[in-house]
């Protein structure tokens, strides 16, 4: 069984009546930064749906205005797909549910199906936004991410190795 609690992903696994735990620390990583934007993200397991990764976004302000009509995407690949609501076409990007005041920051969930946690994946990902100083709307502006699924990947072999070492020495 697997689980996440606050910044660890924890492991718990029974072999022939014997109960082993284990976890692993995740922290937020940089995923894409401009003078306007800075992002940060985590993946987490989700507990209650098989298959399903989230990744937790911090997008935070940099600039003198508000950010405004944020747009996120991430490409699919063969084993990994964004969650998007109904009715989003397939490569549709998901609207941030909120707006950024200048020098604020906020968090917002992307859920993720994967066929295979133990294929590390590199995907491709974008964020589309504006910004509004005083009645004054930019053009959008675009910042390119790669989003990576290794940190899971780790984790998992760690899992792996660490039971190898208790189960067969």
């Amino acid at each position: 069984q697997m689980w996440q609690v606050d910044s660890c992903v924890c492991v718990c696994v029974v072999f022939d009546g014997v109960f082993i735990s284990f976890q692993v620390v995740i922290s937020y990583l940089p995923l894409a930064a401009d003078k306007q934007v800075d992002l940060t993200y985590e993946l987490r397991v989700n507990p209650s749906i098989n298959n399903q990764i989230v990744a937790s976004v911090v997008f935070r302000n940099l600039s003198d205005g508000q950010l405004i009509n944020m747009d996120f995407n991430v490409l699919d690949s063969l084993n990994t797909k964004m969650v998007r609501p109904i009715g989003t076409p397939a490569h549709g990007s998901i609207r941030v549910p909120f707006q950024l005041p200048q020098g604020t920051a906020n968090e917002s969930q992307f859920a993720f199906t994967v066929d295979s946690i133990l294929m590390p994946q590199r995907l491709r990902g974008t964020l589309t936004y504006m910004i509004k100083v005083s009645c004054v709307v930019s053009c959008a502006n675009n910042v390119l991410f790669f989003l990576s699924t290794s940190v899971l990947f780790v984790a998992f072999i760690c899992l792996a190795v660490y039971l190898s070492v208790c189960l067969f020495n």
